[in-house]
């Protein structure tokens, strides 16, 4: 009977903490501006951003705030992006454990190895009626578990430079 308690308050403790980790959530009446065209070559689903610009995926520094802007259909030609704007449809947070031990895995793995550090993740579904195949924004770090935390508003925009910026409606 204590085990199961000792189970039960455990799992009760960590999902509390986890809860915690959200504290700079995304308004959905934000409105993300692509400012410059942008192209994804043929077979391409997704380009990387870092810095203010678009980047190899394999020159990604994992513990610095980066984005992945994704499409929905790859394509056996290439699709050049134009200026629009694009509302939320969705946000979802998520916290990947980068340990092969965990049923987590995600990309981080395949282009830098494991580490110890999780990964905060903000996932932001993108629509834009002039041109649906723009499909989701990624934006994550990997953070020290002392410092656990998803990133701010400031520093996906600082992510994502002038190619795209966001707007709130008030």
């Amino acid at each position: 009977m204590k085990k199961i308690l000792a189970i039960f308050l455990a799992t009760l403790f960590l999902s509390a903490c986890q809860s915690t980790y959200v504290r700079h959530s995304l308004p959905m009446d934000s409105i993300f501006h692509l400012n410059h065209e942008i192209r994804f070559h043929p077979s391409q689903v997704a380009i990387y951003l870092q810095h203010g610009q678009i980047v190899p995926a394999n020159s990604i520094d994992d513990y610095s705030p980066n984005c992945t802007l994704e499409v929905k259909h790859k394509l056996a030609h290439s699709q050049t992006f134009h200026p629009d704007q694009f509302r939320i449809d969705k946000v979802r947070y998520e916290i990947a454990a980068n340990n092969l031990s965990t049923p987590l895995v995600t990309h981080s793995l395949a282009f830098g190895g494991q580490t110890r550090y999780p990964e905060y993740i903000t996932d932001i579904y993108l629509h834009s009626a002039d041109q649906p195949n723009i499909y989701k924004l990624t934006c994550q770090h990997l953070e020290e578990p002392e410092n656990a935390r998803h990133l701010t508003l400031e520093e996906i925009q600082g992510v994502l430079g002038e190619i795209m910026t966001i707007t709130f409606r008030h």
